[in-house]
């Protein structure tokens, strides 16, 4: 064509046709960094007679950017802490000598509810603001990522052993 444009299926066609390969290399530098940096710890108490293992307390304090909408925030980061707690301490599939789920409903599927769950202490800051146009960072998986990890690590250390199986049960400790 006369043209200097064409459509990416020309391209493809005339390229394909004319034995040229396509590849593209392409490295992508976002500058400033677009996920969350923090510090969690958690308070836990472990019975160790009964094996019950129970969260006091969990505070984090997460860079997340510039943040939007700071109850919003708060709610992701307490729900994410939660799941971490559910998947160290609750949650488990268990699947019978049939293959077949045995926790298959939520009233046999383990989980916290507001009973089970600690008092969650989070604060933000500013500090750190990514190449978004908004200057914020994601925070929807801050606590759901390392909300599990500190609750085994919490664990870990009140018994002083190594633990390498979640849900962490009540006959293992």
């Amino acid at each position: 064509k006369d043209s200097k444009s064409a459509t990416i299926r020309e391209v493809i066609s005339f390229a394909y046709s004319n034995g040229i390969p396509l590849d593209v290399t392409y490295v992508y530098n976002p500058g400033k960094p677009t996920t969350p940096y923090g510090v969690h710890m958690a308070l836990v108490n472990v019975d160790k007679d009964t094996g019950i293992i129970k969260v006091k307390k969990y505070v984090a304090i997460d860079d997340i950017g510039k943040v939007i909408n700071p109850l919003t925030a708060e709610g992701q980061i307490q729900g994410g802490v939660v799941q971490g707690i559910a998947q160290a301490i609750y949650e488990e599939a268990i699947i019978d000598g049939q293959g077949s789920l045995v926790d298959s409903n939520l009233n046999d599927y383990g989980f916290p509810t507001a009973m089970e769950s600690p008092t969650i202490i989070w604060e933000y800051i500013e500090k750190g603001l990514s190449s978004h146009p908004t200057g914020s960072k994601g925070v929807g998986e801050a606590g759901a990522v390392v909300g599990t990890p500190v609750i085994v690590n919490a664990v870990e250390n009140c018994l002083g052993k190594k633990i390498v199986k979640m849900p962490i049960k009540i006959d293992e400790v």
